[in-house]
């Protein structure tokens, strides 16, 4: 499903994963892009982090040992969303996973919709 945002000159993808955690974690996209944004709610009584990596494949990815592009801390029972008008770019893909410490490998779940073109 694709909408059309005031952030951006084209249609803006919605990629919904319904549950983020460490096993399997989800790719956003298997390509390049921009990623404009995202909604999250941490169904955890505890804080997480969402680990967002610039890679093509969840296979990619090795928690713990492979550096994330960046972390979105989240507060226990947490809501957070963001949209920006500059998107970042990922030259590779967009690849995440939830966990319980800012670059750890023990999952923690949430639910996650993410906004990409």
């Amino acid at each position: 499903m694709a909408i059309k945002s005031d952030f951006d000159v084209g249609a803006v993808a919605i990629s919904s994963t319904l549950t983020l955690d460490d096993t399997p974690g989800a790719a956003i996209s298997a390509v390049s892009g921009l990623l404009y944004g995202w909604a999250i709610i941490n169904t955890t009584a505890a804080v997480a982090y969402i680990q967002v990596f610039d890679v093509a494949a969840v296979g990619d990815v090795t928690l713990g040992t492979t550096t994330p592009r960046f972390v979105i801390p989240l507060a226990a029972n947490g809501v957070y969303h963001f949209a920006m008008k500059k998107p970042i770019p990922f030259s590779t893909g967009i690849v995440v996973f939830s966990t319980t410490t800012t670059t750890g490998s023990t999952g923690a779940a949430s639910n996650a919709v993410w906004f990409f073109a």
